[in-house]
């Protein structure tokens, strides 16, 4: 089974191992391994967002960057496809 999510602690619920893919997968291990000795910084991240704790501001934490549209990633995809 493939579980995809933001939520690495949901992820946890249900896998022995988890992966994380940021573009490229970044790091993997045993659920253990990632939810209490994440390496990566992106790991490290999801799993701050995913505590819903609010920062000294009010603020919860949120991962810096923006996302790419369903449209680059399509034309992502093709070009790799297309070699």
């Amino acid at each position: 089974m493939l579980v995809i999510s933001h939520d690495l602690k949901v992820v946890a619920d249900v896998a022995d191992r988890i992966a994380v893919y940021a573009g490229r997968v970044v790091e993997q291990g045993s659920a253990t391994e990632i939810l209490y000795e994440p390496k990566h910084p992106y790991t490290k991240a999801l799993i701050e967002c995913s505590l819903l704790r609010p920062s000294d501001t009010g603020e919860l934490y949120a991962i810096p960057g923006s996302a790419h549209s369903a449209r680059e990633l399509n034309r992502a995809a093709v070009s790799r496809i297309a070699v």
